[in-house]
């Protein structure tokens, strides 16, 4: 095996890592986001797991009508999932916002980008099999693929969701694919036809992705505006919910995942209900009178 073979192989395989990576990525944001505009985050996880393996299979069926230009293909996908997964949170977001239907748009998007995730990988193992790279086996395909899905669910709980937010992950992810499909081109650029423009088309992606990081901050807040009816003056990513803290007036409101915890301007209602009877039933006791009454409180936050 020369080293253009030997860095062929090692390209391709580590693209096995990266897409599987991204895709797994893509999944969890789409349910992470339908939980937290919709709520019930069974239902929604379920849906959106089950149709996503479901456009998987379908676009690995799809490859089957893909007979020439196979490395051509798979970098147009690379671009195509990168823009279209990278924009999913600000999409289902925005989709929220101007008051479509969610479940709708939820299935619409999750059919798309697992459809082209579902291509991904019968494109790379076709191309592993080609004759100017070194062959591998199938098994060493999966068992890549099957290991960039385990850190993508180790990654989104722990250090993306917290650190970055779903609208900047996704964004991120995105840059990935557009980063696999532009190091896929600059490595086979003899093998392909056009070069430059898919050199062109990734360079437009990587710079709108680019943006769309830059500008996550803003473009969260700008979503929340259209999502909660008070001022927000507070927008935090916790290690384990998103914490918004609106004012209107003297009414504090505090809402986890996009629920409502509380409102200062009638939560004393609810303890009252709670400590009234407690304290009107103790205050008879005869050593509550003579000694002077003593109060536990347990789960007060």
């Amino acid at each position: 095996m020369d080293s253009r073979e030997r860095l062929g192989r090692v390209s391709l395989l580590f693209s096995v890592f990266v897409v599987a990576t991204c895709g797994l990525t893509y999944e969890l944001i789409a349910g992470a986001v339908a939980s937290y505009l919709i709520g019930n985050s069974v239902v929604q996880y379920s849906v959106v797991i089950g149709v996503f393996l479901a456009a998987m299979g379908l676009g690995a069926w799809l490859t089957s009508y893909i007979n020439r230009q196979v490395l051509q293909r798979f970098v147009q996908i690379q671009l195509l999932v990168g823009v279209v997964g990278g924009f999913s949170a600000a999409t289902l977001f925005l989709s929220y916002r101007i008051g479509l239907d969610m479940m709708l748009m939820v299935v619409a998007i999750t059919i798309v980008i697992g459809t082209l995730v579902g291509m991904e990988i019968p494109l790379i193992i076709r191309l592993l099999k080609g004759p100017n790279i070194a062959r591998v086996t199938v098994p060493q395909v999966l068992s890549i693929d099957n290991v960039g899905a385990l850190l993508a669910s180790l990654l989104f709980p722990f250090v993306l969701l917290p650190q970055l937010g779903l609208t900047r992950a996704a964004f991120l992810f995105g840059l990935l694919n557009v980063a696999v499909g532009g190091l896929a081109t600059m490595l086979f650029w003899r093998e392909l036809r056009r070069p430059f423009q898919l050199i062109a088309g990734a360079l437009v992606a990587a710079t709108v992705l680019v943006g769309g990081i830059w500008q996550a901050e803003n473009l969260s807040r700008w979503f929340e505006d259209g999502l909660y009816q008070d001022e927000i003056i507070l927008a935090e990513d916790s290690r384990y919910q998103r914490i918004v803290l609106t004012r209107w007036g003297d009414d504090y409101r505090l809402f986890l995942n996009g629920h409502l915890q509380f409102s200062s301007a009638d939560e004393y209602r609810y303890h009252e209900a709670l400590v009234d009877p407690v304290m009107s039933v103790a205050s008879r006791h005869q050593v509550a009178s003579e000694r002077g009454l003593r109060v536990l409180i347990l789960g007060g936050g």
